[in-house]
């Protein structure tokens, strides 16, 4: 198993809203001028949730001084008595984090754009017009370090379901495990702040697939042909265009995972890293419209003589592809 690290999250920007998600799956919505003041303290380890890995809190505090009506919070709201939140929201929610005591997790979001999620539970107490929420969890774990930390076994072959490949202009399409040849990725040792939790990066690495054309795969391309061998084509374009070679822009990968791990964590995003580095250029044929642009580049795709296409991650992976287009 790899350890993985993360910087702990400080609040250091204008909260735009939060939102409380509670133990029988209720959410309720706060404005973020509701909010007077927020701090937690982090443990130090991460959890897996949904498609990532979150942080929990270890205690702090959360301030709110509720105002009785927000039209926005209210329809960002999920509540089992909906009708008591939108006529006496107020004090609805006083009574909520009171009296009920089932808060689970947080959802904070940001002037800069910036989502964060972390579990927690909270003892709330009234303090004139504010709410004061005392956050904690309960962890035999430490909160003194300055990192998060976290230990990941590699992903395997054998325990992929499925890959939902993404690219730089928001298309993706998806590859069966019956089409992965090979799998063999390693990641950097920090791990990516997203909105739904820290991810995985890939450093470096190799995929080898197949395509079936019956495979009945989800997709959300520019151009789709409705021909079954047109689309495979398609396909193809997008990853080494016409050359049968380039670099590629798959910015993340969505592996969707085989039971039993899938009971553990159903799937996990994993972002992939940008080779530039400052000064670099690089150009190539963009598969969209066939035009030489300057984009996100993680590493380069080609078809081998077997008809497999090798799908490459790295730095080491496009000066190898440079310099083979230099022999040529």
């Amino acid at each position: 198993m790899n350890e993985y690290k993360a910087r702990k999250k400080d609040f250091q920007y204008d909260i735009l809203e939060l939102k409380l998600f509670f133990e029988n799956g209720d959410v309720i919505a706060i404005d973020g001028s509701e909010v007077m003041d927020l701090k937690v303290r982090f443990y130090d380890s991460l959890v897996a949730f949904k498609d990532g890995y979150c942080p929990v809190a270890e205690s702090g505090i959360l301030r709110l001084k509720l105002k009785k009506f927000f039209q926005n919070c209210l329809s960002g709201s999920h509540a089992c008595d909906d009708k008591k939140l939108r006529n006496e929201r107020k004090e609805y929610i006083r009574s909520r984090l009171t009296d009920e005591k089932d808060l689970c997790a947080v959802y904070v979001y940001d002037e800069i754009g910036s989502g964060f999620f972390f579990f927690t539970q909270a003892n709330a107490e009234a303090e004139g017009e504010e709410l004061v929420l005392y956050l904690f969890g309960k962890r035999e774990d430490g909160a003194e370090a300055e990192e998060h930390k976290i230990k990941l076994g590699n992903i395997r072959k054998n325990e992929i379901d499925s890959i939902l490949l993404y690219f730089e202009n928001c298309d993706y399409f998806s590859v069966d495990k019956t089409e992965v040849e090979e799998f063999q990725i390693a990641f950097e040792s920090f791990l990516f702040l997203d909105h739904s939790g820290y991810r995985r990066v890939v450093k470096a690495g190799q995929i080898r697939l197949h395509f079936d054309r019956y495979f009945n795969r989800e997709h959300e391309l520019y151009r789709t042909p409705r021909k079954r061998k047109k689309f495979i084509k398609q396909l193809k374009r997008y990853l080494f265009g016409q050359e049968g070679s380039m670099v590629h822009d798959i910015v993340c990968m969505k592996i969707r995972y085989r039971y039993p791990r899938r009971l553990f964590m159903e799937e996990e995003i994993v972002e992939v890293n940008d080779i530039r580095g400052e000064g670099s250029v690089f150009f190539a044929d963009d598969a969209r419209n066939d035009e030489s642009e300057y984009y996100f580049i993680g590493g380069c795709s080609e078809e081998l003589e077997d008809g497999s296409i090798l799908i490459s991650f790295g730095r080491t992976a496009v000066n190898r592809l440079q310099a083979q287009t230099e022999d040529r």
